[in-house]
């Protein structure tokens, strides 16, 4: 049997893989804004797209257009969408990764 911080250990290895790493891509090397919103979700979108593409395809153009709209009326400014773009897409997959070790632990 796992410990009970196991899930929790998950979840936090899954946003650091899915929110971080991007995070740190688009710091370090993407400067325009649109670069920022296709490759923000991109990853953890095909990630998602993996378990489910129709949940995956649909969260990336949803989350996409949204972050399009944001950017073009500036009701969000690109510094904050910066850090708010991959929040979805990895919490989606966090919340995946826990459900799938509470279950195993189950069996």
């Amino acid at each position: 049997m796992r410990s009970r911080a196991f899930p929790i250990l998950t979840a936090v290895a899954v946003l650091a893989v899915f929110y971080g790493v991007p995070k740190i891509l688009e710091v370090f090397f993407i400067h325009a804004p649109l670069p920022l919103v296709v490759f923000g979700d991109l990853i953890g979108c095909i990630a998602i797209a993996r378990i489910s593409w129709k949940l995956g395809a649909g969260l990336y153009v949803g989350l996409t257009g949204i972050e399009a709209a944001l950017l073009q009326t500036d009701i969000v400014a690109p510094s904050t969408l910066l850090w708010t773009t991959d929040l979805v897409p990895a919490l989606v997959l966090a919340a995946f990764a826990v459900a799938l070790v509470t279950v195993s632990d189950l069996n």
